[in-house]
């Protein structure tokens, strides 16, 4: 059995299941308060907070290990 619905009803529908995405990437100058700033936006409804420091610190450090290695090499 199909259930008919009204085009309201399917553009109601469609609303609640569909929104909007949006990315948000803060550049800036060392303590400019682009982490302050990152952390006021994560406090709305539907929003993730992704820092990278801690992985930027990992990249950093196998960076120099391996600069190290090779110089060393040389």
């Amino acid at each position: 059995m199909f259930k008919m619905f009204s085009p309201q009803a399917v553009e109601q529908q469609t609303q609640l299941l569909t929104f909007d995405i949006c990315l948000h990437f803060f550049c800036g100058k060392i303590c400019s308060g682009k982490s302050t700033l990152a952390k006021s936006f994560s406090k709305f409804p539907r929003t993730v907070l992704i820092r990278l420091e801690p992985q930027m610190q990992s990249l950093i450090l196998l960076h120099s290990i391996f600069r190290t290695l090779i110089q060393k090499s040389d």
